[in-house]
């Protein structure tokens, strides 16, 4: 009988990792996805990008979009661990890889000159200010094989399940966002970054990038 193998314990800590990929050639499936893993529970999660989204928003911003999305996902990783006989920490540490430098930077505090980072910054910061978690963001290789959020994100849906299961994980729950949509008010954020990277994207052809949101130009001071 082949020996299972065993998933780390992770004690109290979450992990998610994240990915996005881009393309405007409709052959090739441009998404998000990305992992949360908590002890042997696991929920693996995609989004498979239509053309708006895709011809609206840059790369960063798609990446940044996944990110908050994991973090917004963190009930449904709850309810499946609370299913099981494993106890789910009042407190611990999410730890949170994201494939993209520039997104973790913003994260942390450094200026977003980009306005759809700007809105999804303020929109993390409000989901955050709901858990009890303390998060550690880092930044992760594409091709760290812990980087199942890649995968994930170009619609390789069935190979990461297999790799999920060859790791241990005893419960596996996939969540489909074009299919199933927990997140609330994910429409909504979903429109409002569309019309920010079009806007951007109009100003910057037209020789100048307008103020991210709330922020203002600052009047020069006279002599």
């Amino acid at each position: 009988m082949k020996e299972r193998k065993e998933v780390e314990c992770l004690g109290t800590d979450i992990v998610s990792i994240t990915d996005a990929a881009w393309s405007l050639d409709e052959s090739k499936f441009s998404g998000m996805g990305g992992i949360i893993k908590y002890q042997s529970v696991v929920v693996m999660w995609h989004y498979k990008y239509d053309m708006e989204e895709l011809k609206a928003l840059r790369i960063h911003g798609l990446e940044m979009w996944a990110e908050v999305t994991a973090v917004a996902l963190l009930p449904v990783l709850k309810e499946a661990v609370d299913k099981t006989e494993q106890a789910w920490g009042a407190e611990g540490i999410l730890k949170e890889r994201v494939d993209n430098m520039s997104v973790v930077d913003v994260i942390k505090g450094s200026k977003a000159k980009d306005a759809t980072l700007v809105l999804l910054r303020k929109v993390r910061n409000r989901v955050v200010a709901t858990i009890k978690w303390q998060i550690e963001s880092s930044w992760i290789w594409t091709h760290d094989p812990a980087q199942l959020g890649d995968g994930l994100s170009r619609g390789k849906i069935e190979l990461i399940r297999k790799q999920l299961i060859s790791e241990g994980f005893q419960v596996i729950v996939e969540v489909d966002l074009r299919e199933y949509n927990p997140i609330q008010d994910f429409q909504k954020l979903r429109g409002m970054l569309i019309n920010e990277g079009l806007n951007q994207k109009s100003a910057k052809s037209k020789g100048h990038l307008p103020y991210p949101p709330n922020c203002r130009k600052k009047r020069s001071k006279r002599t």
